[in-house]
C-alpha cells in the first residue's frame, strides 16, 4: 500500500489527509500493491492452481508536497504486507485467451509517526480483500500478454481517527492490461509491461473520493540455467504511477500526485516437477509529488500445482 497520503498546504501549514490500507502496498490509494511485480509481470501462469506468497516491506521518512519538495514535519512510516493470492486459470478459452480468476488475502502492519502533529498510531490485521472474477491469459511464440478486471472490498479496520490503520474505507475497481516480448527465439531475453488503472469510491465517513490513477509496471530480465533443474533470472524492474483524475469531496485539492520507481530483481525458478518460485525485489521510490517517498523490498514465493 504506500498508505495514502494527499499532502496539500493549509492554513496551519499542511493538510493530511490518510487514505487506509492496501491489498499489498501501494503509492496513492488501496487499490494495487505497487512493486508486487517487475520483470515478465504481464505473463499470466498456464492453466493450473498457482499460490503466491508476497512478503512487502516498505519505509518512508519523506512527505512530499506538490512542488516535490520535503515537508518537514516528522514523517515515518514503515508497512509490512504478507499477501496470499490464488489464481486459477482454466482450459477454457475466451478470445483466443485462457480464461482464469484470482484473489488476493492481506495481512498488514503499519506503524505510522508524524512528530510534528502528535500522530503516532499503528495497526495489524486482515487488509482489503482483491477479487479478481475475470483473468485473460495470451501465450504466444514471442509474446505473453494479460486483461484483468478485479474489484477490491473494504474488508480491512478502517476508522477515519486512526491514520495508521490497514482498512480502505472505500471500494475500488482494477483493470489490468499488459504484455511481455520475448527478444530472442529461446525466450532468455524479456521485455514487459503491465499497467493498472483503478477507479476508486466514496470513503466512508470522510465523504471524500480519491481520483482515479494509472500506473505501469515494467522490467527486463535475462534467464539462464544454474543447473539442470534450476533456472536464474536477474533483471532490472521499476513502475511510474500517475493520478488521472482529481480528488473530491471535503478536505481534497485540485492537486495530484505521481512517483517513480527503480531498483533489481532475481528470480529463481525450480523446473518440474518441483515447480517452486523465488523472487527478491529492491525497489527505491523518487519523483514523488503530494505522496510519501521511500523503499521497497519485495520477497515472492509462488508454487504451482
Amino acid at each position: 500500500m504506500k498508505v495514502c497520503w494527499k499532502v496539500s498546504v493549509a492554513a496551519i501549514g499542511f493538510f493530511c489527509l490518510v487514505l487506509g490500507s492496501a491489498t499489498t502496498a501501494e503509492a496513492f490509494g488501496a487499490g494495487y500493491g505497487w512493486g508486487s511485480e517487475g520483470v515478465m509481470a504481464a505473463t499470466p501462469p498456464p492453466p493450473g492452481i498457482h499460490y503466491r506468497m508476497y512478503n512487502l516491506l516498505v519505509e518512508s521518512d519523506k512527505l512530499t508536497d506538490a512542488d516535490g519538495e520535503q515537508i518537514d514535519v516528522g514523517f515515518d512510516l514503515t508497512l509490512f504486507a504478507n499477501v496470499h493470492r490464488i489464481v486459477w486459470i482454466t482450459d477454457n478459452q475466451v478470445l483466443g485467451a485462457d480464461f482464469g480468476m484470482a484473489t488476493n488475502i492481506p495481512i498488514l502492519a503499519t506503524d505510522l509517526e508524524i512528530s510534528a502533529l502528535g500522530v503516532k498510531d499503528s495497526d495489524i490485521g486482515l487488509g482489503d480483500i482483491l477479487i479478481e472474477p475475470l483473468v485473460l491469459a495470451w501465450h504466444g511464440a514471442r509474446y505473453d500478454a494479460a486483461a484483468a478486471w478485479g474489484l477490491n472490498l473494504p474488508t480491512g479496520h478502517y476508522d477515519k481517527n486512526e491514520p495508521g490503520c490497514v482498512g480502505s474505507g472505500y471500494w475500488s475497481s482494477l483493470l489490468t492490461l499488459g504484455a511481455t516480448y520475448y527478444i530472442d527465439d529461446a525466450k532468455s531475453w524479456s521485455v514487459s509491461a503491465l499497467s493498472r488503472t483503478i477507479f476508486y469510491g466514496e470513503q466512508e465517513d470522510t465523504d471524500s473520493t480519491l481520483g482515479p490513477e494509472f500506473g505501469v509496471e515494467w522490467g527486463v530480465g535475462k534467464k539462464f540455467p544454474a543447473t539442470p533443474g534450476l533456472l536464474v533470472r536477474p533483471g532490472i524492474c521499476g513502475h511510474g504511477i500517475w493520478q488521472i483524475g482529481e480528488d473530491s469531496g471535503p478536505g481534497t485539492t485540485d492537486d495530484t500526485d505521481k512517483i517513480y520507481a527503480v531498483g533489481a530483481e532475481v528470480n529463481f525458478f525450480w523446473l518440474p516437477p518441483h515447480l517452486y518460485q523465488l523472487n527478491l525485489r529492491y525497489l527505491q521510490e523518487f519523483g514523488a509529488e503530494n505522496v510519501s517517498e521511500g523503499s521497497r523490498i519485495v520477497l515472492t514465493l509462488t508454487k504451482s500445482f
